[in-house]
């Protein structure tokens, strides 16, 4: 067999191969698609979201695909046509040749105009001259692993007299097409507002990521997600703002985990950075804020049921709030504020309720800490926590639960603050300090001022002095 007849056979046995597969995945491709919105619909029943399929045209090297949302929610009706219909083009697999080359079972592209979504379009061109349009690209691997990618035009507008200019929005992820787990981001370079008064607001290199591990069936999710804000300048008139915001940062971190005892712990932590913001007089002296907050160890079945339990009570609230709004019977109005009262009484108990249910025994804890830092690296710390002791469950009446919850904890906490950050306090806060030197409730260390306590039922240590008869004033209080 001669090199040509060999390049012919081979070319000619890849092109069986590639067009036998690309008919397998485009026999395919509608079946994925509906295990993907019957999962979707799955995972979004409580949230009154559901997806259908309008059509789906199917063609051997592409398919066309419409596809609908609808919101349970009444209000969403009073802004946008529903439902939401979207067009996208799917590229059958396992190559694919148009938009440059790439390999996978499918590739999925589309441009969606929200200003077709909205119900008062007309208005909203007045204010926004353009479009708002996202282009986005999904491809969906062999391993039925989606990668997508897409992003916005850039906005310009004018909305009652404050000018806007917002850098193009951009998203991409990674999930799972038969679980929807998996990781998202959303960036945005720059949101620019200036007021017909001068008063300008820039938010800088904003980012928005999870990376969600589990989602339950009432919308409860297990993961990691994340907010930073690169950069937070407002100016306006002194008077009208205490202080002014110059080039600030934040970040946050949210975080919600199940152990392996099945157990929940809720992870926060934030970052506060002032730039060169000039703050009020009393706190001007701190530059950089850390705050951390964490609930270990916690029943993650009672916080399911509590989730339940709100969804429920915030169904009630929004009835009796659009009975309220809709009548000019005063009785009625009264009626529906003590309903109102009632329901709130109802989430107080169903609080305790929850708490009650998820505090485990010699395992529950929950920390907090605060460093503040002033321009030299000076440093203010506090640190708290309460570790859950009792024997019994907690009642679930709002005022035995707070009598047995003092009960049923030991606490340790401490506060320091460095001498040297001491001259930055303003002449007020260091008169306050004196007089809690005076009392005892802070001690002087050499290089420190310090507070020390540490609580268990029945006893007080206030710096290593007993304290234990403030606990009956505290019972009497509760």
């Amino acid at each position: 067999m001669s090199l040509g007849q060999k390049i012919v056979g081979t070319v000619s046995i890849a092109t069986l191969l590639w067009a036998g597969a690309t008919a397998y995945v485009s026999s395919n491709t509608k079946a994925y698609l509906e295990k993907y919105i019957e999962t979707s619909n799955s995972l979004n029943q409580t949230n009154g979201i559901k997806l259908s399929l309008l059509s789906f045209e199917k063609g051997f090297f592409s398919s066309t695909v419409k596809l609908s949302m609808a919101f349970s929610d009444p209000r969403v009706a009073e802004v946008l046509k529903l439902p939401l219909t979207t067009e996208y083009k799917i590229e059958n697999g396992p190559i694919f040749f148009q938009n440059g080359l790439g390999f996978g079972l499918s590739r999925i592209s589309s441009s969606i105009n929200f200003n077709n979504f909205f119900l008062h379009n007309a208005e909203l061109k007045k204010s926004i001259a353009d479009d708002i349009v996202l282009n986005s690209t999904t491809l969906v691997n062999f391993s039925h692993r989606i990668t997508y990618k897409g992003a916005t035009n850039p906005i310009v507008g004018n909305i009652e007299g404050t000018k806007i200019t917002i850098a193009p929005f951009k998203m991409s992820g990674k999930v799972d097409a038969n679980t929807l787990l998996g990781e998202f981001k959303l960036t945005n370079k720059a949101l620019k507002a200036t007021t017909q008064n001068g008063r300008k607001i820039l938010l800088e290199n904003l980012e928005l990521s999870g990376d969600i591990q589990k989602i339950f069936k009432n919308g409860f999710y297990l993961g990691t997600f994340n907010l930073n804000v690169g950069s937070v300048s407002v100016k306006v008139e002194k008077e009208l703002f205490p202080m002014v915001v110059d080039n600030a940062s934040m970040k946050l971190q949210v975080s919600m985990n199940e152990n392996q005892d099945n157990s929940l712990t809720m992870d926060v932590s934030m970052d506060l950075d002032k730039g060169d913001t000039q703050l009020p007089p009393k706190i001007n002296f701190a530059k950089h804020l850390h705050f951390e907050y964490a609930l270990e160890h916690t029943k993650l079945e009672a916080w399911l049921s509590f989730q339940d339990s709100i969804k429920k009570i915030q169904h009630k609230q929004e009835a009796i709030l659009k009975t309220i709004q809709n009548t000019t019977d005063n009785e009625l109005v009264m009626d529906g504020l003590q309903e109102l009262i009632a329901l709130q009484e109802s989430l107080q108990n169903e609080a305790a309720r929850c708490i009650s249910d998820a505090l485990i025994k010699d395992k529950s804890i929950l920390k907090m800490a605060t460093k503040i830092t002033d321009k030299s690296a000076l440093e203010a710390t506090a640190n708290l926590e309460i570790y859950y002791i009792a024997e019994k469950k907690l009642s679930t009446d709002i005022a035995q639960f707070k009598q047995e919850f003092l009960h049923g904890v030991k606490l340790n906490t401490k506060v320091e603050v460095q001498k040297s950050l001491i001259h930055s306090l303003p002449p007020e806060l260091q008169q306050q300090l004196n007089m809690l030197l005076m009392i005892g409730m802070v001690k002087e260390q050499k290089h420190a001022y310090t507070f020390d306590a540490n609580y268990t039922p029945k006893k007080l240590m206030l710096n290593g002095v007993d304290k234990s008869d403030m606990i009956r004033i505290l019972e009497r209080n509760l």
